[in-house]
């Protein structure tokens, strides 16, 4: 689970076990979208606990406009 997005990347809520320098894909479900957005590559940073964190390296140009646009309207409702 995202427990926090940024345009560079998120905190991911999860009991797997990772370390940090993983490399994973990730497929974020973005509220209110009706496709899935997807991150080519994303980098372990740092792990405690239940959660770790990842940037994200590689993503398409239209997913990263996607979420800069979620991100932009979910600020605007805070």
């Amino acid at each position: 689970m995202v427990l926090n997005l940024s345009p560079g990347g998120c905190k991911i809520g999860s009991d797997a076990g990772v370390k940090v320098g993983d490399a994973m894909s990730l497929i974020i479900l973005i509220p209110g979208e009706t496709s899935p957005t997807t991150v080519d590559l994303a980098l372990v940073r740092w792990g405690k606990d239940l959660s770790f964190g990842v940037e994200f390296v590689s993503m398409g140009t239209a997913e990263q406009d996607r979420l800069r646009q979620f991100l932009a309207s979910a600020a605007v409702v805070q």
